[in-house]
């Protein structure tokens, strides 16, 4: 359950990518000449003129991007949603961080997104997660001297987030 977004993410791009094979067809499909490409208003008149968005092609263009759009809302909900699972319904438990990350790409001053690979040890398992959290710069600091953190896991969907 815990790879749902990720799932959810793939699917939705790759969606968008086979849109694109109607979307070239729709165009490939029209007698020749009959979309003037010399003015953008024209060209825009005429592809409505010719019916070419609600031939089949248009249709199925408009239904794989609506389903890529839809699939990543879905995946960003479910992300939200397991990460407030684990908040409220996790047990706390001790963690060990194997690596902690912060690319060098600023959001803004304050603060680093920083993504951490932690091993949780769990009821004799030992389970593998990452989680990704926005910290401040001074709180990133303390994290990349420490080995340990207190975290919420849920074991069953398998996602991890700080214990604040």
């Amino acid at each position: 359950m815990y790879r749902l977004p990720n799932i959810l993410r793939t699917f939705g791009f790759l969606a968008l990518l086979v849109m694109w094979i109607p979307f070239c067809l729709m165009f490939a499909s029209l007698p020749a000449g009959q979309i003037d490409f010399k003015d953008p208003e024209a060209m825009i008149r005429s592809l409505f003129a010719s019916g070419a968005l609600f031939s089949g092609f248009g249709l199925l263009t408009i239904g794989l991007f609506a389903v890529s759009i839809a699939l990543q809302v879905a995946a960003s909900a479910s992300s939200a949603w397991m990460r407030q699972r684990a908040k409220s319904r996790g047990e706390s438990v001790t963690a060990n961080i194997v690596k902690v990350d912060a690319p060098n790409t600023m959001n803004n001053s304050a603060y680093r997104n920083v993504t951490f690979d932690l091993e949780i040890t769990y009821m004799g398992e030992t389970a593998t997660t990452r989680i990704k959290e926005h910290l401040p710069r001074a709180r990133y600091a303390y994290f990349r001297t420490v080995k340990t953190v207190k975290v919420k896991f849920d074991p069953q969907t398998k996602v991890a987030v700080l214990d604040e």
